[in-house]
């Protein structure tokens, strides 16, 4: 017998056909109808023009073609519009023929999902409607085919077709066929539904399996046998059976020495299921299914019996080039990223996804919170009319997804006001499967106000985007589980607290976790117009949109698209290194300690899983570095239980020669075993005074020379980010590199923003020292995003090696996107702007080694590429980004708050020429500074500025 893993089959079929759960069948059964279909749109809802469009005979020689799957903008049919669409009507027509093989076999058109509602004629007459747009769909077409000849299928697609608002989110309102459409042969005699669930797992696992059979003709099954096997993972088969008379099959199956599905051992059984008429088969199934259990344990949620913590993403389906068409190889990829992120949770905000998508969670491991599509339309959910569409969404959703073991939760829509007939949605998700839980996502305001009418049977409360205080309300208050299924909402740059949140989750019994919105930024593909201009192939200024590298753009729809961890072609953001740190599986909680006499380090190890041993998941590959050079390299394990913290001793060869006063690091990658993937990076700081060595190596002081442009200013800002434009933009300093007065050491500023006085004080060995007030004519004062003593360098120099944190930018909320070490960036690379914390040194130069350096104690350093060249600053503050929703960032820095600023550090010149050794130890050479990554022109957050633009000076007020 041949089987072929095949997509999950629904029914809903006119002639009142019963629902079926998985189908699987072999190749011969199934015909794909993807491919090039013809495709004519018009605009309103007016298709008296196209009436017998649907006929066999009708000239539609004239219109263009479009490839299936695909989106109406992506294919240039129409204009992309975000939220909602603009009222259109499509008509598609094909062809196709039926394999010989299929010859009295009942034969059912399959859609996997259409934006938006649409009726489909074969050979000119009426087969069905359908008006869920994510939701499979299956339609007997039996009584309209030929065949022994062509078929013509045509379809009309409705754009605002009744419940069309349940399928617009805040995502781009795309149109057309986006997923696969195929045939389906199907014997008069067949399985109808199927179900497997696991009913206990210790201390043998008890796997119910349960399923119907039936014909179409309504004649007796009598001769009918089903047979069925279950293998391990491995291939072995652990189970058999035959069932004769399978009109109803219900049936209890004993697996001894179970390998348990979770999202850390995805391991999948295999069940085939065949039905036979006498000798003859009929039909051949299989399904990949695991063993688990979920289950709601007073305030926790349970996996298989054991808490679990939800670290996740909410998933946008989404790609720039291709719109809702999302392909096996962006799945994978997407998978595998979030994977290396420590991502163990999704939920498909704000619709079910394609069948495979669920394949691939179940066999790489993710808890998946499923979505019944009910997404804008609140004003319908109190309207009788649209109640059977409302039931409709959530029986298609759970009969086509149940016996996925990804498949976690049921998430009843998104952010709907709980009604009457909302809850009899739930209550039929419940009917149908009872072995998951359920939510109603909602705001938070809504939810603090409404919680009391969730009925017990809502097993999870789910509300939105909680400050850190009401995090800890929760904790102490909350009777159920809670998952924040939107919180940090990932706005540009921003993502604020997350660490300070997932400190308070990790300790509480309630809170299970939570879904950062957004995995990835939703942009379309769009040609930038000639008037965005460019200067020497870089474009200057604020940006809300994404240019890449090779002249196209994303088109982000103002702040609404910008909010993913990863941008729209999936290079990460920063904030995805923020987010893998904070959900990391594996964590080295040692950020200093020492070489004790025997050359032995002991670092402390977190183990985050929720079932494997560290010894089981994870290798740690050690490289010990002095000066950046490495001296050693290892490889280690440690056993340490699930939420445990254990202990590693690192021995260093003893034959091996440590220079002193060198700095010295271990590097920790945190490799998972199974896959062999990084999920975790740490460094830890052995010894070694950088300052004090750079300081003492008698360079020239660099005020003065001309590898400074200017005399120093003072930062009152930088650019502004999306979050802040949002929530802060009248208490933004848009110019805000102040050239200020100098009398002596003292220095002034004035305009109709702000008052600047203070001192700066130089001496010649290069120590600068500062201290200021910032006063603001605002009423509320004014937020200085970064503030310290600036210098724009010569134009010549281009790189910049530092030690201290990084590579990525951080600041106050978002303060753990990388590590302490050795670091370097080009000026044109995506990730150069922005603020550096626990900065030591940083060297910047021209190609041979020109420029200056700057030494400080573990300061705040910023970097900011402009057409001018790089401005270089010291900051004595810093302020948060901030989030999208709610006041401005919680780690503001306010004119009328901080009160006087200060900090010293010291600037010298460097000349190639007569570089100090400590410099090329600690640095190496300018040519070993790696070549920019630069995927983007410019992107919204990071972009660069004219130098005139930020720039002004005490003589132009």
């Amino acid at each position: 017998m041949k089987f072929r893993f095949m997509l999950a089959a629904l029914f809903f079929i006119s002639a009142g056909m019963s629902l079926s759960a998985q189908k699987r069948t072999d190749e011969y059964a199934t015909k794909s109808l993807n491919g090039n279909w013809q495709l004519k749109v018009i605009k309103g809802q007016n298709w008296s023009s196209f009436a017998d469009f649907f006929q066999p005979g009708y000239n539609s020689n004239e219109w263009q073609t479009i490839p299936v799957p695909g989106n109406w903008e992506v294919h240039g049919f129409c204009k992309a519009m975000y939220d909602v669409p603009d009222t259109l009507t499509g008509f598609y027509r094909t062809q196709f023929t039926l394999p010989r093989q299929w010859h009295g076999k009942h034969v059912i058109l399959r859609t996997d999902g259409v934006l938006h509602g649409y009726e489909v004629w074969i050979n000119g007459q009426s087969a069905g409607k359908w008006t869920s747009a994510f939701n499979t769909n299956e339609i007997d077409i039996t009584p309209y085919i030929n065949r022994d000849g062509d078929n013509t299928l045509a379809m009309r697609v409705d754009s605002h077709s009744k419940g069309f608002d349940f399928d617009c989110n805040d995502d781009w309102a795309l149109m057309g066929i986006f997923r696969d459409v195929s045939l389906i042969a199907v014997s008069d005699a067949h399985i109808s539904d199927f179900c497997i669930t696991t009913r206990e797992i210790a201390p043998q696992a008890k796997i119910h399996l349960k399923l119907a059979t039936e014909s179409f003709s309504g004649k007796p099954l009598d001769g009918l046998t089903v047979d069925i096997t279950i293998n391990d993972p491995q291939g072995q088969q652990v189970w058999a059976r035959s069932f004769d008379h399978p009109r109803m099959i219900e049936h209890d199956v004993i697996i001894d020495n179970a390998q348990k599905w979770t999202a850390e051992t995805p391991n999948l059984y295999t069940i085939t299921y065949t039905l036979k008429d006498h000798d003859a088969t009929l039909q051949a199934y299989a399904h990949r299914f695991g063993i688990r259990t979920v289950e709601v344990d007073g305030k926790m949620l349970k996996i298989n019996g054991q808490q679990v913590k939800l670290r996740g993403v909410t998933f946008h389906a989404t790609a720039p080039w291709t719109g809702k068409v999302i392909s096996d190889e962006q799945n994978l990829h997407d998978l595998r990223l979030m994977k290396a992120a420590g991502i163990n949770y999704i939920r498909t905000s704000h619709y079910p996804r394609e069948p495979r998508f669920y394949e691939l969670c179940d066999s790489i491991g993710f808890y998946v919170m499923n979505e019944i599509p009910m997404g804008r339309g609140d004003e319908h959910l109190s309207d009788p009319d649209f109640l059977d569409s409302m039931m409709e969404r959530g029986k298609a959703t759970v009969m086509r997804d149940r016996n996925h073991a990804c498949v976690t939760i049921w998430s009843i829509g998104n952010e709907n006001p709980i009604t009457d007939q909302t809850l009899l949605v739930g209550e039929e998700v419940k009917r149908i499967d009872p072995t998951r839980p359920i939510c109603y996502p909602q705001r938070g305001g809504y939810f603090g106000s409404n919680k009391s009418k969730h009925p017990k049977f809502i097993d999870i409360f789910a509300p939105h985007y909680p400050k850190l205080d009401i995090v800890e309300h929760y904790d102490k208050t909350i009777k159920r589980p809670l998952i924040f299924t939107e919180y940090c909402h990932s706005l540009g740059q921003s993502l604020e607290d997350l660490d300070r949140m997932w400190a308070i989750i990790e300790q509480s019994e309630c809170l299970t976790g939570g879904s950062v919105w957004e995995w990835v930024d939703q942009g379309m593909a769009f040609q930038p117009s000639a008037n965005h201009s460019l200067k020497d192939g870089k474009r200057y200024g604020y940006t809300e949109d994404v240019f890449t590298s090779d002249g196209r753009a994303f088109k982000m729809e103002g702040n609404k698209g910008t909010d993913g961890i990863v941008y729209a072609d999936r290079t990460p953001l920063p904030n995805y290194y923020q987010l893998r740190h904070v959900y990391a599986p594996v964590k080295v909680i040692t950020d200093t300690c020492t070489l004790d006499m025997n050359r032995k380090v002991a670092v402390k190890v977190k183990n985050n899983y929720d079932f494997l041993d560290l010894a089981l998941a994870t290798n740690f590959i050690w490289t010990f570095t002095a000066d950046g050079n490495v001296i050693a390299q290892g490889e280690k394990s440690v056993a340490c239980q699930p939420h445990a913290i254990g202990e590693m001793t690192i021995a260093l060869p003893e034959n091996i020669s440590i220079p002193q006063n060198a700095l010295l690091l271990i590097t920790l990658k945190m490799m998972e075993r199974q896959s062999g993937m990084c999920v975790n990076e740490h460094t830890v700081y052995l010894g070694g005074n950088v300052t004090e060595r750079l300081n003492g190596a008698g360079l020239p002081m660099a005020a003065g020379t001309d590898v400074l442009q200017k005399q120093p200013m003072v930062r009152v800002g930088r650019q502004i980010t999306l979050a802040e434009k949002s929530k802060a933009r009248n208490r933004i300093i848009k110019r805000y590199l102040k050239q200020p007065a100098v009398k002596g050491t003292k220095i002034s500023y004035a305009d109709d923003e702000i008052t600047i006085k203070g001192k700066l004080k130089t001496n010649k060995q290069g120590n600068i020292a500062f201290a200021y007030d910032v006063t603001s004519l605002a009423d509320k004062g004014k937020l200085l995003t970064e503030s310290g003593i600036a210098f724009l360098l010569d134009k010549s120099i281009d790189r910049v090696q530092w030690i201290g944190q990084g590579p990525y930018a951080a600041v106050p909320g978002r303060s753990i996107t990388g590590d302490y070490g050795i670091h370097s960036l080009m000026a044109d690379d995506l990730y150069f702007n922005g603020n550096r914390m626990d900065v030591e040194a940083a060297l910047l130069t021209d190609k041979d080694g020109n420029g200056v350096l700057l030494t400080c104690h573990k300061g705040m350093v910023s970097f900011e590429n402009t057409d001018e060249g790089i401005v270089l600053t010291y900051n004595a503050a810093v302020s948060g980004f901030g989030p999208k929703f709610g006041a401005m960032t919680a780690h503001s820095v306010l004119t009328d708050e901080c009160g006087k600023l200060s900090g010293t550090f010291n600037l010298y010149q460097i000349d190639a020429a007569t570089v100090p050794a400590v410099i090329n130890t600690l640095f190496g050479s300018p040519h070993d500074v790696k070549p920019a990554f630069k995927p983007f022109i410019t992107q919204y957050d990071t972009y660069s500025m004219r130098f005139r633009d930020i720039y002004k000076t005490h003589t132009n007020q």
